[in-house]
């Protein structure tokens, strides 16, 4: 492989700087003239932006990548079936941009630019889905056009996915000695990145749906490119272009599954994807669209690394993925984005629909059914590669995860059967994860422990053609305990870090009382959505307790000091959770509040209010980007 890259190392770089010195020079000439002549988006209540921002971003990408391809690319009838289907869904999009076409007739184009590239020779092409290659082909090159196309909806996050999944790309098709496909990721790289100059936020200029169709078409091709030589193998011919694409599939999923159940069209614009989330918890727009970044390479990471780590441990390595991913969604979908007006509004239309209420419900419990369905998978998988070690083809002897096929065939309907009863069978999901308590992690642990059990008395009797190492289910024990528990917990440690997050822009509490009252208040203000308050710190009376922490809230003193606290922690509203012991501490604070200028409450009249979404006092003027987001697509 190195003599390979010394000997094209030219045409490689050549490729990529091309591609970008075009992009860059091309895109704020593209910007210039489409202001000059009113081709525009306007800031309205559906999209991201705040400001009249140029469209047309697409041009320089599409002439960058195309000029780059046919000049440095492999001449023959797939590249033909790329760079025609990507012309098409460019005009198509460039169309969209000034006429705003109807989603069927973009999908249509979609399945014509798709068709082309069967007629070019590029498709999943292995004998284990031959009979349905073609549909699957056309699934697979419309679904990532239409999930990038979604993607557009802040600064920078559709062209920088792109240059992140084509760099994942380019080194995988390097690691297989596929330099044609390379260059190709290299050219459509470098446009994006030439791009992504001007479009990350703040961001000069949209590359409109002339861009992101073009971008999503030409990376599904080329991905179908990538994995040519893995035609023998469904397994890797699957995974590796999904990991790389799994950021854009997974924003698409989180939206279409939203938007089914609130019964609004897949093609609506809206405030709802994963970007748009994360700024709804406290991050900026920039923070966001790098913690997606993140996620990107994260995604990006598991397909650059499947085929060297084996079928079982990329397998596994999968599992995780998706798992973390779920839970992950699971807590962005459940975010309010919406105003007190917006939210009251759409919960009124779906108290309106009994059916689709419950249908809501029922399938919520049916989704955490169904994660717990991919941790026993995960864990028992996990189990017997921790067991067998890392796979390693140099070392002497058999291989030992030939015996796994075996032994998972053989004894995992067993282990799924008793673990889901169990769980069935202990109302494992009657409880709400953003509420998880002491008693619900005690029921997971017993439906742990008992399965366990159950599973090393009775699959010696149940399963006698394969012998299940006792390791195996001590380790999955281990495993499935930390899995189940886990991924409860990260609900609720998730709504804690971002609640803590969201809440740096909210007036400060000070609580004085830490007893049970004022963890109360401190857990009323935390578990709150969104937040309306930031707590500060407590003052209580025991000098004992200074230092100490409730909730990662520090005891800052006592009752003495309010004074020297309300000054260094810029307070704005006490809250008195005293017993009525301290009846007199209460009414020197109340008095020394008032000689302050700080309001203060009792803890009831406090909570009460807080509770009901009566606010005890304004909140401050957030900055840009969190009270009034913006950014580019309205996807």
């Amino acid at each position: 492989m190195a003599l390979l890259l010394s000997g094209d190392l030219f045409r490689l770089a050549s490729c990529f700087g091309i591609a970008l010195a075009i992009s860059a020079v091309l895109t704020p000439l593209v910007a210039r003239w489409a202001r000059a002549h009113g081709i525009v988006a306007f800031p309205t209540q559906d999209r991201w932006h705040r400001q009249v921002t140029p469209l047309l971003g697409g041009v320089a990408i599409y002439s960058a990548s195309t000029a780059a391809i046919l000049w440095f690319g492999p001449h023959d009838s797939r590249l033909l079936g790329l760079v025609i289907g990507g012309t098409l869904l460019f005009v198509i999009g460039l169309i969209d941009d000034f006429r705003h076409l109807r989603p069927h007739t973009k999908l249509i184009a979609q399945i014509i630019a798709a068709c082309g590239l069967l007629f070019a020779g590029v498709q999943i092409g292995t004998p284990w889905l031959a009979a349905v290659a073609i549909p699957l082909t056309i699934l697979w090159v419309v679904g990532i056009t239409n999930a990038f196309n979604l993607l557009d909806n802040m600064d920078g996050l559709s062209a920088g996915t792109t240059v992140i999944a084509a760099a994942f790309l380019f080194a995988y098709s390097i690691s297989v000695n596929n330099v044609e496909t390379a260059v190709l990721c290299l050219a459509v790289g470098g446009a994006a990145l030439g791009f992504l100059i001007f479009n990350f936020n703040p961001a000069r200029i949209f590359m409109g749906d002339s861009g992101s169709m073009y971008l999503g078409f030409t990376l599904s091709g080329i991905t179908l490119l990538g994995t040519h030589e893995m035609a023998s193998d469904i397994f890797f011919v699957l995974l590796v272009p999904a990991a790389i694409m799994g950021l854009p599939i997974m924003d698409t999923t989180l939206v279409t599954i939203v938007r089914t159940l609130e019964g609004r069209p897949l093609s609506q614009g809206g405030r709802d994807h994963l970007s748009h989330r994360l700024v709804a918890v406290g991050l900026s727009e920039r923070q966001s669209v790098l913690v997606l970044y993140i996620m990107a390479a994260c995604f990006g990471s598991l397909g650059l690394v499947a085929r060297s780590a084996g079928v079982w441990l990329s397998l596994l390595l999968a599992g995780v993925f998706l798992v973390i991913a779920i839970l992950f969604g699971a807590f962005l979908a459940q975010v309010r984005i919406y105003n007190p007006v917006q939210f009251a509004q759409r919960s009124a239309v779906l108290a309106n629909r009994p059916v689709v209420n419950g249908m809501i419900m029922f399938k919520r419990e049916l989704g955490e059914a169904a994660l717990d369905f991919v941790l026993v998978c995960v864990a028992y998988l996990g189990a017997f590669v921790l067991h067998y070690g890392f796979p390693n083809p140099a070392a002497p002897g058999p291989d030992p995860y030939v015996a796994i096929p075996v032994m998972l065939s053989a004894s995992l309907p067993l282990v799924l059967a008793v673990k889901m009863s169990l769980l069935l069978a202990f109302q494992a999901y009657r409880g709400m994860w953003r509420y998880l308590g002491i008693a619900d992690l005690m029921t997971l642990a017993k439906v742990t422990l008992l399965s366990s059990a159950i599973l090393v008395i009775a699959l010696p009797f149940v399963v006698r053609s394969v012998i299940i190492p006792r390791s195996v289910l001590i380790i999955d024990f281990l495993l499935f305990t930390f899995l189940l528990i886990g991924s409860r917990v990260s609900f609720a440690a998730l709504n804690d870090t971002f609640a803590r997050l969201q809440s740096r822009w909210q007036p400060h509490v000070l609580i004085v009382g830490a007893g049970d009252l004022g963890e109360l208040v401190l857990r009323s203000i935390i578990r709150s959505r969104p937040a309306a308050y930031r707590p500060v710190g407590f003052l209580d009376p025991d000098p004992a307790t200074r230092n100490r922490t409730l909730h990662s809230v520090r005891v800052l003193g006592t009752p003495d000091d309010l004074a020297a606290v309300v000054g260094q922690q810029d307070v704005d509203l006490v809250v008195l959770a005293l017993a009525p012991v301290y009846a007199e501490v209460v009414e020197r604070m109340r008095i020394l509040c008032d000689t302050l200028g700080v309001p203060s409450f009792a803890a009831a009249t406090f909570v009460e209010m807080h509770f009901a979404g009566l606010p005890v006092l304004p909140a401050p003027e957030q900055p840009l980007g969190l009270s009034d987001p913006g950014g580019s697509s309205s996807h």
